[in-house]
């Protein structure tokens, strides 16, 4: 009827009221469950060891238990699991899927992939809540970006994420990952408590304990001088603006050493082949380990109240708005620079000033422009 069909090894069906007084039908049926029915169009298909439920007049499911090998196919969406309901939750009609020891429930759509122990779906919307261990992989071009696009992560690339949970939109487009969230894409990763990512405009925001690992430029064969970690509280990022912003605590870490400023910006590319600038501001310190004409290890402090860093040059950029900004370098012919700009080299150790200045060699201390 109107493409409705139920078979099984064994059926019964017994017309009765519900709780409410409505008529309609209480089926059980068993062994090789097979249930189709058009919905949204399409022919959707649900198949299970067993079945039990609740069927109205006009033949449509409104409640019901499956109960092993569950299968769910509905155009693009293939649902899998060991134990699923339909209950009325509110306003909507609501299906769980649960997996089975280490099975997980899981799901597959045409622009992702979500596995967890607890599985919620409403039908008729893209809502979805994936509870325990959920694993969620975003497929390439899901994320909004431009396939050929890079910031914290590739448009023409899987995104992987691991969380305690997930929850998206009834649009589908807004994904919230909650608890230890990890994601990653090759050798770009992030993690945080809580991730929030609208795939329609590729905007993330991240918050407690943000850590994220993206490269310095594109290419084949990078090293792990070509890359970059940063960590900070919290993390805000749109593709459009191709910014990172970067609040609290934030600290940057490259193999030579590592910078700390209270807010940070990675302005990205245009043409998405790397970073473009490091622009940071706020209690600016800076230790980095670079290599004298001997090839010997020179250890450079600098402080600042803003910073510059230039990947493609290698060149670091300290400013000193409110105090002259410094940077001491220890050994022999060391001392402490002063300035409102100061510009040092990471390739060669080389410190350029612009402005007045002030060097004290020897032991590092105080001093005045």
């Amino acid at each position: 009827d109107g493409g409705r069909a139920l078979a099984a090894s064994s059926l019964t069906a017994l017309r009765t009221d519900d709780a409410d007084g409505l008529d309609g039908w209480d089926v059980a049926a068993d062994g090789g469950v097979v249930a189709r029915a058009m919905h949204e169009g399409r022919p959707a298909t649900l198949s299970a060891t067993t079945l039990i439920g609740r069927v109205d007049p006009e033949g449509i499911l409104v409640r019901g238990d499956a109960i092993g090998s569950i299968r769910f196919e509905h155009g693009p969406s293939l649902a899998t699991a060991d134990r699923g309901t339909l209950r009325r939750v509110g306003p909507w009609q609501e299906i769980t899927l649960t997996g089975l020891n280490d099975a997980k429930a899981r799901l597959s759509q045409a622009d992702r992939r979500v596995a967890a122990d607890v599985l919620r779906m409403r039908p008729g919307t893209q809502w979805l809540r994936a509870e325990g261990r959920a694993e969620s992989t975003l497929l390439p071009g899901a994320s909004g970006a431009e396939p050929g696009s890079a910031g914290l992560f590739r448009g023409d690339t899987a995104i992987h994420f691991v969380s305690r949970s997930l929850e998206t939109s009834e649009g589908g487009d807004g994904l919230v990952f909650e608890g230890s969230v990890r994601g990653w894409q090759g050798e770009r990763n992030l993690s945080a408590q809580t991730v929030r990512y609208d795939q329609g405009s590729s905007s993330l925001t991240a918050t407690g304990d943000v850590s994220t690992r993206f490269p310095l430029r594109e290419g084949d064969a990078l090293s792990e001088s070509d890359y970059v970690q940063v960590t900070a509280r919290e993390l805000r990022y749109r593709e459009a603006d191709a910014v990172a912003v970067y609040d609290g605590d934030v600290r940057v870490r490259q193999d030579l050493g590592w910078l700390e400023c209270d807010m940070l910006e990675a302005r990205m590319k245009p043409d998405g082949s790397g970073v473009d600038m490091l622009v940071g501001a706020g209690g600016v310190e800076l230790d980095y380990r670079t290599r004298d004409a001997a090839g010997m290890p020179r250890p450079v402090h600098g402080r600042g109240d803003r910073v510059r860093f230039d990947p493609a040059g290698q060149y670091v950029w300290l400013y000193g708005d409110e105090r002259p900004a410094e940077v001491s370098t220890t050994g022999s012919g060391g001392g402490t620079t002063y300035g409102r700009v100061l510009r040092y080299g990471l390739a060669d150790g080389s410190l350029e000033i612009e402005g007045s200045v002030t060097i004290r060699t020897g032991k590092s201390g105080g001093g005045d422009e």
